[in-house]
C-alpha cells in the first residue's frame, strides 16, 4: 500500500535581491498494514473507545481479509459520507473507498466527532446498535471479538 507525501522545498535563485522560489517534490512512503499498526494509530488518532473500534475492524473486514478492505482500503465497512465531511475517495461495491488504511481510520473519527456524549462504554454500544449497526447481533459480535483480542493484549 503506497500513500503518497508532498514536501514543500523552499530555494533561492541566485539573482539580487534573492527571490524565494518554491519546488514540489512528490516523496512516495509505504506503511503496510498490521494489526499493531491498526492499534497503533487507532491510538495515536484519539479515536474514542479504541478497543471496540478495533473489535469493529476485525468484524468488519474478516479478520482484515475481506474484498472491500484489501481493494478500497475501508476497514469499518463505512459508506460513503453524504452530510458529514469524509476523507473517502468514492464508493465501490456500496462501500467507502480509501487510498489508505490510515484514511480509513481518519474518516472513522470525523464520524465519531459527529455524537457527543459518547464517553461510556455502554452508551458508545447503544449508539452502534441503533445508527451503526445493520445487524441486530452486531454489538453482542464486537463485544465477543473486543474480549478475544483484549485476551492478547492486541
Amino acid at each position: 500500500m503506497i500513500r503518497n507525501l508532498i514536501l514543500v522545498f523552499c530555494f533561492f535563485d541566485l539573482q539580487t535581491p534573492p527571490i524565494p522560489t518554491l519546488y514540489l517534490s512528490e516523496v512516495i512512503i509505504t506503511e503496510e498494514f498490521s494489526k499493531e499498526a491498526l492499534w497503533d494509530y487507532l491510538k495515536e488518532k484519539k479515536i474514542k473507545h479504541p478497543e471496540i473500534v478495533y473489535a469493529q475492524a476485525v468484524l468488519e473486514t474478516g479478520n482484515f481479509t475481506s474484498r472491500i478492505f484489501r481493494e478500497s482500503h475501508n476497514l469499518f465497512g463505512m459508506k460513503l459520507a453524504k452530510v458529514r465531511p469524509t476523507v473517502a475517495t468514492g464508493e465501490r461495491y456500496g462501500h467507502a473507498t480509501y487510498c489508505h488504511w490510515k484514511d480509513s481510520v481518519d474518516d472513522y473519527l470525523l464520524w465519531q466527532e459527529m455524537w457527543s456524549n459518547i464517553e461510556t462504554e455502554a452508551v458508545y454500544y447503544t449508539l452502534l446498535q441503533r445508527v451503526y449497526a445493520e445487524d441486530q447481533n452486531y454489538t453482542r459480535l464486537v463485544k465477543t471479538i473486543r474480549k478475544q483480542n483484549y485476551e492478547w493484549n492486541i
